[in-house]
């Protein structure tokens, strides 16, 4: 009896324990709660005083942007929220995020390095919500091409998930997948791809097969096939991606299927399927306008994928109609100085060259580099691809001397900023090959010229229009070093390449049957010069 009585005041005083460790957790629990509720308060109602104006006066009747709402908001964290660093930080994380979308991608990157560092020294801050913190600036960084330094913070974030024991989760997740975007934006598509395979199999074990975020995850896989000129299997992702959003979502309108649809209809464009790209676009479009209405950023990239749709099959002034569209939209919607206007100001200006209109080529061009140099600053992918594209359109405008800056600009920023093996990279070296073979500088250009077409045969292989211009660039050199006929079957092989192509864009045509005449009228072949003569005339009719 007294071994029984012992046994249950031992059974007894172990109920009590569990019971008070449950109690204590549940407290702790409801503290947890009580303080996320706390803080989310004072988050909304802090946000929300920076758009009420106390004292009308203040605004003197004069507009108020966003970014001085904003910037003066942030100005405030410090003084009206001392004592209180997990509100403050979660409100400099919220406005830096804002900053991301309005495109002020300086502002958002110093508030949320401050955010950052403040919250890397309290105790308190969870790794998931740290995580947060560490891969929001990791994406401003990837977008300001500070790639290094982007790389590091993402790795930083993924180390201390896995060494927290959250091996699946959606902050790991996302850690992953902007690790992930930014080796494509490194063009390293390869190091990109089992990344994404391992995102999709963490959501396939944590939510099941029918889930949203396993279709985001299979469609990331489809776009990086895309990315690798591995079309087929780009498709099979990507139309899979798209059945189980449907199953899931049903058949009402969703953002995501429209973006879905608007993904596939690219690959199908680039693909040269037309009549398909062109159903799903207008069907993505039409999804679009029936959610957001008339007036949305997401129609104004419909309206710029039809663009591209429509240039890729020489349609050019309904391009440039819809290209118009786009730009109001955008700029009625986001201001006049977004980065997404300048992206499709870049595709205006190429509807321009096709056109042959280079005057309004180069203006175009100007207008989207002005843009893009103030959101990004001068060192950046997308001002070193402008400048390529202005340095080209110069070129054959007659002013080589500003040409030749602007091509070797961005041949020296693709360099600081990518891969040796980039096909970037080996554009910029196309363009100033050509630009120094007409100058007489032919050296260097031969030099150029190879390197460009060895890094595009690598990167989409021989038969790819691009890699066929290149071939026509170093033609084009090795006629003016007089190698005559070494040159002859690469210029005229590349030529006739290029005019049977229904991806190759016209200018392009244009230029390599320049560079077939000109090759026989210096070799002193008129014969054959007249013939490729008449083409060109009969071209310059049409």
């Amino acid at each position: 009896m007294a071994a029984f009585s012992t046994a249950g005041m031992v059974v007894a005083i172990g109920l009590a324990t569990a019971a008070v460790i449950a109690r204590n957790e549940a407290d702790r629990q409801r503290l947890r709660a009580e303080n996320e509720a706390e803080t989310a308060r004072q988050t909304a109602s802090f946000m929300v005083s920076l758009f009420r104006v106390s004292d009308p006066s203040e605004a003197r009747g004069r507009s108020i942007t966003a970014r001085e709402i904003l910037t003066a908001g942030a100005a405030r964290i410090d003084s009206e929220l001392a004592g209180q660093p997990e509100i403050q930080t979660r409100l400099m994380n919220t406005i830096g995020t804002v900053f991301t979308s309005l495109g002020l991608y300086g502002d958002a990157r110093d508030m949320l390095a401050a955010a950052l560092a403040r919250r890397r020294q309290l105790d308190s801050i969870s790794s998931a919500e740290l995580s947060r913190s560490i891969v929001g600036l990791a994406d401003v960084m990837t977008e300001t091409s500070e790639l290094e330094e982007a790389e590091q913070l993402y790795l930083e974030s993924i180390r201390r998930l896995e060494e927290s024991g959250a091996e699946t989760s959606d902050e790991l997740d996302n850690s992953l997948a902007g690790l992930a975007e930014l080796y494509f934006r490194m063009g390293r598509f390869t190091d990109a791809e089992p990344l994404l395979t391992q995102v999709l199999a963490n959501r396939r074990a944590r939510l099941g097969e029918r889930d949203p975020a396993v279709a985001d995850a299979i469609e990331e896989i489809g776009l990086n096939q895309f990315d690798q000129g591995n079309f087929e299997a780009a498709e099979q992702r990507l139309r899979a991606a798209l059945a189980l959003r449907r199953d899931i979502l049903g058949a009402e309108p969703h953002p995501d299927i429209a973006e879905n649809l608007n993904n596939l209809a690219l690959l199908l464009m680039v693909w040269e399927r037309y009549d398909e790209s062109e159903a799903l676009y207008r069907e993505a479009m039409a999804m679009n306008r029936r959610l957001h209405g008339e007036q949305h950023p997401d129609v104004a990239t419909g309206l710029n994928n039809l663009g591209l749709l429509l240039r890729a099959q020489g349609k050019l002034e309904e391009a440039e109609d819809a290209y118009r569209q786009a730009i109001a939209m955008r700029r009625q919607l986001l201001g006049e100085e977004h980065p997404e206007i300048a992206q499709i100001l870049v595709n205006l200006s190429l509807n321009y060259y096709d056109q042959g209109d280079l005057a309004d080529a180069i203006a175009v061009n100007r207008e989207a580099l002005a843009i893009q140099r103030k959101a990004f600053g001068d060192e950046h992918p997308e001002v070193a691809a402008n400048l390529s594209m202005l340095g080209r359109f110069l070129s054959e405008h007659g002013e080589i001397a500003e040409a030749e800056e602007a091509l070797r600009r961005s041949l020296a920023l693709y360099e600081s900023l990518l891969d040796p093996g980039h096909p970037d990279v080996a554009l910029a070296e196309m363009g100033l090959a050509d630009l120094l073979s007409t100058a007489d500088r032919l050296d260097e250009a031969l030099i150029l010229a190879e390197s460009s077409h060895g890094k595009l045969q690598a990167a989409f292989g021989e038969d790819h229009w691009l890699t066929t211009v290149s071939n026509s660039v170093r033609g084009g050199v090795l006629s003016r070093l007089q190698r005559y006929q070494e040159a002859e079957p690469v210029l005229v092989d590349s030529y006739e390449s290029l005019r049977d192509s229904s991806s190759a864009r016209p200018m392009y045509v244009r230029r390599a049957l320049d560079r077939v005449v000109d090759h026989y009228t210096r070799w002193d072949k008129p014969d054959r010069a007249a013939r490729f003569r008449s083409e060109l005339a009969a071209a310059d009719l049409d």
